[in-house]
């Protein structure tokens, strides 16, 4: 059970790296369209 609950933080906090790198990439992209406007 233990196990269980250690897999699922690790994976929570995989997907909170893959959301903050998404929106730091996202909030880039935006700032570098603008810039060009």
């Amino acid at each position: 059970m233990k196990r269980y609950q250690c897999y699922s933080e690790l994976k929570l906090y995989k997907i909170r790296i893959l959301t903050a790198f998404i929106a730091s990439a996202t909030s880039t992209n935006v700032a570098a369209v603008y810039k060009n406007e």
